[in-house]
Order: C-alpha cells, then structure tokens, then sequence
C-alpha cells in the first residue's frame, strides 16, 4: 500500500497516452454511497513539528489511480470475455466511490496508503476491490450474497482470496497430524483442524509456490457443467438408424475442447424493450476424428449418463469385425463425423463428408465408443505442489505433496468441487452425526478441501492419494432438529478454500446438510477409490435426459422423479455405487490419455485382421478394454511414474466392480454393501 510523491502527483490530472476509449470497462451500477468518505478531521492537512497525518482525494488520472484502474481491468478482461490482445483499464470508479491516499509521517518523505472509499468498507489493494468490481459488471440484482470479496464474503484473509482469484500463492492449511497409508482400499477419518492463525509465514516457508491453474477458478466459479478435457456425450438431432435392425444412434462420444458465451436478443414484442440472452456454446472434438464442431449446451450431456444399448453393442460388434478382416485401412473411417457445425479454419475447407447414415457411421462409432471407455479408465492427480503446514501446539510440521486436481476417468475434478463417494451413509462409522430420514438411500458429498499424498511407511503399500474435506450429506428440505448445525448452499469457513463462495444448488426438494460436527472444524479422508465422480445439480431438468435412458437400466421413483437408477445418483438422488467411474490407469496427463486410447483401438483392431477375432467392445458395465492377452491396459500400471505414484498407490478394489445400474431391491445391501464397509478404515 505504501507509494512515493512520484507516483502521487496531485497536479498530474492528463490522461495517459495508452489508455484507449475502446478498451475501457464502465460500470453501470453501483452500491456506493458518497457518505463513506474521510472525516473532515482525516482531511486536515495541518503539520505538527515537521509531521502530517492526513487524507486527500487522488484524481482519476494521476498514476497511483492509473495503476489501480490497469491492473483491475487486466484481472476483470478473463471475466468478461475481452480481447485479451488489448489493455484494459477502468474507465473509472463506479458511482459513489473515490480513491483517497493516507499520508502519514515526515512531510519530506510520508508513507503513502492508498484506499477506495465509497462501499460498505474501505479497499486498500486493487486485489481486494478486483472481486467486489466484477461482481457490480455481472450481478444485476447487487446481491452480496453473491460476491465473494473479502468484505462481503466469508474469508476474511485477503491471501486466501487471492489464491482462490489466482493473483497469489497458494497458501497452506491448518491440516490433521500426519497420515497414515491406508491398509485398505479406502480410509475415512475425521480430524479436528486447529483454529486459523492470526499471522502468516512467508510463502516461502509455507509452499514452494505452484500458480494456480487458471481453469480451476474459471471452472468453479463459472460452475460449467462440462470442463475441458472431459469426455461427454453429444445428442443427434437426426438420429442414425439402421436399416437392417430398429438399432440407432442417437449420442456421440466426444472431447470438450473450449467454451465460449454467445449473446442473442429475443424476438421484441411491441412496446416491450430488447432481452439480451447469453447461451454456452462448446467446441468439442468428435472421436475418433480430430473435425472440432461447435456444440450447444443443452444438446451435451456428462459420460456417465449414457451407456448404448446391449443390442447397439452387438450391432457394432459384428460391423467391426467384418470391416476389420475386410478393408486394408482403417484410417479413412476414422476421419469423418455425424455432429453439425464442425469448426473449418480461416483458409481452409473440410475435405471430409458429414455421416448421415447408419452404415457409414456405425465403424467409426465404434471405434469413439472404445475410446472413450478406454479414456474413462485413466485418471492422473495434476497441479501439484509442495505443502508445508504451519506449526500447532503440540504438533509437528506436516510436510506432502498436494495436487489442485485430478482427471478422473472422463471427469475433471478441482479441488473445491463437490463430489459423490462411492459408499453409502449405511457403510459409513466414525465421527459423524446421525442421518436423516432416508439420506442412506442417496449420494454421500464430500466438498474437496485437500487433494495430498501420504508418506510411504514402508510396509509395501506405495503412497496412497488421499481426498479430504467436509462431509455431506442430502436431506430432505423440511428436515431440521434442534442444536444439529445443518447447510444449505453455504460454504463452511475454510482456511484453504479455492472455491466460489456456495455449494452447488441442491436437489429440488433437498438440502446439504454436514454429516460432520462443526464443519468449518473436521474433515473426512478418503481414498481416492472412492471417488464416484462428479455431482451434476441440473442434470434432471435436462430435457434430452430420457433418450439416453434404455431398456438395460433400472427405473426408480425419487420423490417427483421417475428416472434410471444412474441418473439419479448424478444428481445424488441414489448411492454414487449405482453410477461410479472407476480408474486403473495412470497417464501424463490429458493428451496422453487420448493418444493412449487411440493406440489401444487400432492395435486391437490389428489384432481382428491378423487372428480373425470376433469385436470386442465393452459392456455398459465393463472395466476393461480387450487387448493382447486381455492386459493392454495394465501394461504400463506396474512402473512408477515421475509424479512418485507406485503401483500400490492403486491397490486392487476389495469389492466387485460398481455397475451402473443396480437391482430393483436391496440396491447396496446385497453383496456391494458388506464389502464396502469391510474397505473403509475408521480412526
């Protein structure tokens, strides 16, 4: 905050040359007040033996004003979509604020603070009014429920708001005593998190610093039903059908490459004013081919709502076989896409014809099928970083490694997300509070806090990757009880919380509520086995969601929803066993996953022309992908990898493979059940 007399020109009022109109942001709303100025008394430019102590208004154009208005509108253009080629700056201050500065000391040489009045506190650093000024561009209804500023937020240290906006370091936690490895295939325990410290170390003796990966902030706070990288499923609006068989393909496999926000205005009616609209349009890459197409959101829906159909399967398989031992190159299959509005770059023409029947579709269709169950299987930690925790009484220092996120199968999972678990409330012991009626029956939630490797104790169990954060679970929206602290879409008070400022909307008709006492102050640790995947709150509006259904899953009633079993649970309105992503396979990371499952398609197809072998695509429920000898996706399992995972970080699951859809009755009480609970591990 502090600042020189050459930055603090008072007579320096003439705009800078750089500043452009056409690359300025105004803004057209405000919640400041011209009442929070200094006092008269603060304004007093009097001197005391050589001393000033005063307050003065720093006009729009003078330096320090400048350096403020370009470092906020440098932050705010990734928010707002700008031309990141151009330099934006604040055209100015919203209405009813002023920057002031504090001098304070010898009149020759004052330190200098500079602070923005004019809302319901004062802003000392661009950093602080950086997320309170993009929430007055894009909230019209100025509720400060949902700004996530120090001031109206609930974090209170300015570094974990930096962090979480990505203009600083991360910033260690307050963790549980070391861990140890687990003995099982998961470990659940809560631990109490000592209060935050008043003080802060250096960054230096706290974290080797590791920039947060901008996609975390953007993915969260944007709240992007679909993420980079991840494998989706894209809806035909002309279904292909057989003409041989009623079989037909109505969903796509396909890669999520970019997004970007289109504007359009409604039809006006008279004497009614224009409606601005904004939609999400996706870039996304159709398999097996590298055709990009631009994709609506409302025609996308997440990988594990969609499993074709065992009479598709059997269709394709005997399509890949004949054409396997038939045709003498596979590549010009591969090449085309039945998705519209592919992406044709400046200067160049899509040589490539759009399927639009059945038969010519059908080889490549396969192929993107095994791909994407292939990819499906990978998972890799990612961002990681060196976490050093500060010292507690009676405490020692906790030293690991923690990662900002994981690919998990054809998810992306950022620390902050909330997340199904595998296991049931029914196979869940420990600290926990007791459940409310009926929350055994859906997902359990874990708000990810920590992302962290465990220390190898030597015993030949590898590190292990460990989840941790608060516990929820849903209840039912009237469900109360005296003295139990229960959540909605609130956040709990976390010291290392890189996430937007609310949970996820809950299920209609539903709540969070903690399964944890006090939530800002214990956390659940799980392995990461028992991640189910990721927590989907719109996914039942979606108007598209009966046509991925088919006659191989089961149907349940869920309050006012009758829907399969594995679209309930994305929505945590069923245990996540009943539709849960289970990685094997480690990879570098995303592209590799892809080239990987590329690789494993054409040598299987290799396989088909030189011994003449039947198609072997996956079942909906598989967990493999047929190779030589069966074992192409382990063979590069066993090898540890730069990241420091061996191949007992991933010890084989104790319990049969989770399907995806579970029979009508005794859903986890039948076989899945007992053995979940015998791998859960409780302190």
């Amino acid at each position: 905050m502090g600042g020189s007399t050459a930055q603090l020109n008072e007579s320096d009022n003439t705009p800078l040359p750089r500043e452009r109109p056409d690359q300025m942001i105004r803004f057209e709303r405000s919640d400041g007040d011209p009442a929070h100025r200094p006092s008269a008394q603060q304004m007093d430019r009097g001197v005391v033996n050589g001393e000033i102590n005063y307050m003065r208004k720093v006009h729009v154009n003078e330096q320090a004003s400048t350096n403020w208005r370009k470092k906020i509108g440098t932050l705010l253009q990734k928010d707002l979509g700008l031309d990141p080629k151009k330099q934006w700056y604040l055209a100015g201050w919203p209405a009813g604020y002023e920057l002031f500065v504090h001098l304070k000391g010898d009149k020759a040489s004052p330190r200098m603070d500079l602070y923005l009045f004019g809302g319901q506190a004062r802003f000392r650093s661009a950093n602080e009014f950086y997320p309170h000024a993009r929430w007055l561009l894009q909230d019209p209804t100025l509720n400060r429920a949902n700004c996530t500023c120090k001031y109206c937020g609930d974090t209170k240290y300015q570094r974990v708001v930096n962090f979480r906006e990505g203009v600083g370091p991360p910033v260690a936690s307050s963790p549980p005593a070391t861990p140890r490895p687990s003995t099982s295939a998961s470990a659940v325990r809560n631990t109490r998190r000592p209060d935050v410290p008043e003080t802060q170390k250096k960054p230096s003796q706290m974290v080797k610093y590791q920039p947060i990966n901008p996609l975390l902030d953007a993915e969260l706070r944007t709240r992007r039903p679909f993420r980079i990288g991840e494998v989706i499923w894209v809806h035909l609006a002309q279904p292909l059908t057989s003409l041989r068989s009623p079989d037909k393909i109505e969903w796509w496999p396909a890669v999520v490459r970019d997004v970007k926000i289109r504007k359009y205005i409604e039809p006006r009616m008279p004497n009614r004013p224009y409606v601005v609209r904004e939609s999400k349009v996706y870039r996304v890459g159709a398999l097996p081919s590298s055709i990009e197409h631009n994709i609506p959101e409302d025609a996308i829906l997440p990988y594990l709502a969609h499993t074709p159909s065992m009479s598709l399967i059997d269709r394709v398989r005997t399509y890949l076989g004949g054409v396997a031992t038939s045709v003498p190159d596979f590549a010009p299959l591969l090449c085309s896409s039945p998705l519209p509005d592919p992406v044709i770059e400046a200067g160049k023409s899509l040589n490539t014809p759009r399927l639009t029947t059945f038969e010519a579709a059908v080889f490549g269709y396969g192929v993107a099928v095994e791909m994407a169950e292939y990819m499906a299987r990978c998972w890799q930690a990612t961002d990681p970083y060196d976490f050093i925790s500060d010292p507690q009484e009676d405490e020692s220092i906790v030293r690991r490694t923690q990662y900002q996120g994981l690919w998990w199968g054809a998810e992306r999972i950022w620390m902050g997300d909330l997340i199904r678990l595998a296991p049931s409330r029914l196979q869940m012991e420990g600290k926990l509070l007791p459940w409310s009626p009926g929350a055994e029956t859906r997902a359990m939630l874990l708000r990810v806090g920590a992302i962290y490797l465990t220390q190898d104790d030597g015993n030949n169990r590898g590190k292990q990757l460990l989840l941790s954060g608060t516990l929820y679970e849903v209840a039912e929206e009237g469900f109360s009880e005296p003295g139990m602290e229960t959540s909605g879409p609130s956040r709990p008070a976390r010291q290392f919380d890189p996430t937007s400022k609310s949970l996820p909307t809950p299920p209609r008709g539903f709540k969070f509520r903690a399964a944890t006492p006090s939530p800002p102050d214990y956390d659940a640790h799980f392995h990461v086995q028992m991640v189910a995947g990721r927590y989907y709150p719109d996914l039942l509006e979606n108007h598209l969601l009966p046509s991925a259904a088919n006659q191989d899953t089961h149907i349940k009633s869920e309050n006012q929803f009758t829907l399969p079993i594995s679209h309930l649970t994305l929505a945590a309105l069923a245990p996540g066993a009943c539709n849960a992503t289970q990685p094997s396979v480690w990879n570098a990371d995303r592209p590799s996953m892809i080239e990987a499952a590329r690789q494993v398609v054409m040598r299987n197809l290799e396989n088909l022309r030189t011994r003449n072998q039947p198609a072997q695509l996956p079942l909906p429920s598989a967990v493999s992908i047929p190779g030589p000898e069966n074992d192409v996706i382990m063979e590069d399992v066993s090898q540890p990898n730069s990241n420091g995972f061996a191949s007992a970080s991933l010890p084989p699951v104790s319990h049969p493979p989770l399907p995806r859809s579970l029979p009508p009755s005794g859903a986890l009480s039948q076989g899945l059940g007992s053995s979940i609970v015998n791998a859960i591990e409780i302190d």
